[in-house]
């Protein structure tokens, strides 16, 4: 099974806030991405982003 993630900067675009917010977050251990690659990039998972959704309300 596939699991389907995406990057910082598109959760960013699509939730309409701030690359730099989602790294505070991350930062604060409000929201944790799925993994992080070796580059430093963060990947987040269908349930981080149902959890970031959950944050916002």
């Amino acid at each position: 099974m596939e699991v389907k993630v995406c990057r910082i900067g598109q959760l960013a675009k699509e939730a309409g806030i701030s690359i730099r917010t989602l790294r505070y977050y991350d930062e604060l251990g409000v929201l944790k991405p799925s993994f992080v690659s070796d580059a430093g990039y963060r990947y987040y998972s269908h349930e981080d982003v149902i959890s970031f959704i959950i944050l916002l309300r």
